[in-house]
């Protein structure tokens, strides 16, 4: 039986094959007690389901609807989608979510994996999916690493780290900011359109933040 069943209205008006009026309106009636069932009447719905897909799964966003106590299980399954909720989601296995905004708490019981670009020739520019930039410095030799615009990643580290098998003791990463997108600060009071980080200059690892305006090193 379907979820909803429809309701027999026959195959020309008044042809007589079609539901009663009585059996139309327990169909109808039966259809509504469904859908309270399913959405009560509350001004929040708390919907409980389970992602058993093993491939990927689209979601599209239903408004005014608060998703609690989310459980994301099922090793290889993925969710394209936003999901926003302000209670406290619990994420296992490997799930893995395009967009993730939480207000309240964030608990995994997961390993943490991160996004780790190598960048081993340059110059090269931040891409919005990269998060740790490793350079190889033995490969790249002195290399350029450009920044996105500070006000369109607000909120957004970056960390930055060299390494150089060689020992060579001359060789850098510049991260520099793009012409007209915020200046990184280095110390409380200096900023600067690019900053240095290797052994010649004593930091081989640098973390960025935007604040909306400027690169914040912290």
């Amino acid at each position: 039986m379907a979820l909803l069943p429809n309701i027999n209205i026959g195959s020309s008006p008044n042809d007589g094959t079609g539901s009663s009026l009585r059996d139309a309106f327990t169909i109808v009636n039966e259809n509504f007690q469904l859908i309270e069932a399913f959405f009560p009447n509350s001004d929040v719905a708390n919907l409980t389901a389970n992602i058993t897909s093993t491939g990927t799964s689209t979601f599209n966003i239903i408004e005014a609807v608060e998703v609690k106590g989310a459980t994301i299980g099922n090793s290889g399954a993925s969710l394209v989608g936003t999901v926003s909720t302000a209670a406290q989601p619990n994420i296992t296995s490997l799930g893995t979510l395009s967009t993730l905004a939480v207000t309240g708490t964030l608990t995994h019981t997961g390993k943490d994996i991160t996004t780790i670009t190598s960048v081993n020739s340059g110059p090269y520019t931040v891409l919005d999916t990269d998060n740790i930039i490793v350079g190889n410095l033995e490969a790249s030799g002195n290399v350029t690493v450009t920044v996105p615009n500070a006000a369109n990643n607000t909120s957004r580290s970056l960390t930055f780290t060299v390494y150089d098998p060689s020992g060579a003791e001359d060789l850098r990463m510049s991260i520099a900011v793009a012409s007209g997108t915020g200046n990184i600060f280095t110390t409380a009071n200096s900023n600067f359109s690019s900053t240095d980080i290797g052994s010649n200059v004593g930091i081989q690892t640098v973390r960025l933040i935007s604040n909306g305006q400027y690169w914040i090193t912290i």
